[in-house]
């Protein structure tokens, strides 16, 4: 038996709220507004005003 959930955006801005809180209360649940690089890795994360975009295609 497979049984497939998916997540919304709101439970992913939730979990991510909740891994945050108390250490980044400021940007706890919402979206960045920064560039971001992941030292030593080969994938770089999409622009800041493309997360909106990336989001609603993932969900």
């Amino acid at each position: 038996m497979s049984l497939k959930a998916s997540l919304s955006e709101w439970q992913i801005k939730n979990i991510h709220r909740l891994v945050l809180k108390g250490i980044d209360d400021e940007y706890a649940g919402v979206y960045r507004d920064q560039r971001v690089f992941i030292s030593g890795a080969e994938h770089t994360p999409p622009e800041p005003f493309l997360l909106n975009e990336k989001m609603e295609e993932y969900v």
